[in-house]
């Protein structure tokens, strides 16, 4: 089973992600670069939001 993270941000996370899916189905991007794409910007919004604090925040959900 998986569990929705509780981390700041993560509707963020699913907005990237769904954007760069449409692009992808609409045949706009290819998948391996709309993946890259979705990767790079999560990695950005990471960095904003501060990565520690994300690693800290989803370990305490996770019960670890």
């Amino acid at each position: 089973a998986a569990i929705e993270p509780r981390i700041p941000g993560i509707f963020q996370y699913y907005s990237i992600a769904e954007d760069e899916l449409a692009k992808i189905f609409a045949g706009q991007v290819e998948a391996q670069k709309g993946g890259d794409n979705i990767a790079a910007a999560w990695e950005k919004l990471t960095d904003q939001i501060g990565r520690e604090s994300q690693i800290k925040l989803y370990k305490a959900a996770l019960g670890m």
